[in-house]
């Protein structure tokens, strides 16, 4: 990856803040973003949410009060199907019936239910790269 394709997306929502990876994940595959989540995770409520690009795979995780409590992964090796990875929690009524919608971007519906908003308009993106 060419070093002006990475980038980290910022964004208020609410009393929540967006965090948005480049197409690349260069956020999610730095080692230094599960270091980071950890320390968040103690003093913030953390939703974290990955959706596949060109598979059917997602993921998402869902911390209180420095606890997991919720934490639920799907991956898709032929690339058209979904199969179960992780189900750790409970998940509410409205999440199991997402889950069973089968969408194309489950861990951001789940985050709508959480109050997340997770659409913006563009003009309310903070975009950060590496200077060229």
């Amino acid at each position: 990856m060419r070093r002006h394709d990475r980038y980290i997306v910022l964004y208020n929502a609410g009393e929540w803040t967006g965090i948005a990876d480049d197409p690349g994940y260069s956020l999610y595959h730095l080692g230094a973003t599960r270091h980071a989540l950890a320390e968040l995770v103690l003093d913030h409520e953390v939703f974290v949410c990955v959706e596949g690009d060109c598979d059917r795979s997602f993921e998402y995780q869902h911390f209180v009060n420095g606890a997991l409590v919720r934490d639920y992964a799907v991956d898709s090796p032929l690339y058209s199907d979904r199969k179960l990875v992780r189900d750790v929690g409970v998940g509410s009524p409205s999440e199991l019936k997402i889950l069973q919608q089968d969408g194309d971007f489950v861990g951001l519906d789940v985050a709508d239910l959480l109050g997340i908003p997770t659409r913006v308009t563009p003009e309310a993106l903070r975009i950060y790269a590496p200077p060229p």
